[in-house]
């Protein structure tokens, strides 16, 4: 069933979350549950400011010496098997 918007009278699909002309929130819906940024904030726990960061493996300089290795010796195989053909 279709709703007319309360704040700039558009006709909106009766399931619209939002206002097709002004995109503000529609009054008469509802969320039954939570969303997954709601959830997100809830369990998120703020980083006291002293505290050490976790370093990613990716940001380790071992990851990336290793990644370059195994590029190189997989490239270096590639073409020694090119121009053995």
């Amino acid at each position: 069933m279709p709703l007319i918007c309360d704040i700039c009278g558009t006709l909106n699909r009766g399931n619209a979350m939002f206002c097709h002309g002004c995109t503000c929130r529609r009054s008469a819906f509802v969320a039954s549950c939570p969303s997954a940024l709601e959830n997100l904030n809830v369990h998120a726990v703020p980083r006291p400011r002293g505290a050490a960061r976790i370093a990613l493996p990716a940001e380790a300089p071992a990851f990336w010496l290793r990644l370059c290795s195994f590029t190189l010796a997989t490239s270096l195989a590639f073409l020694g098997w090119y121009f053995s053909r």
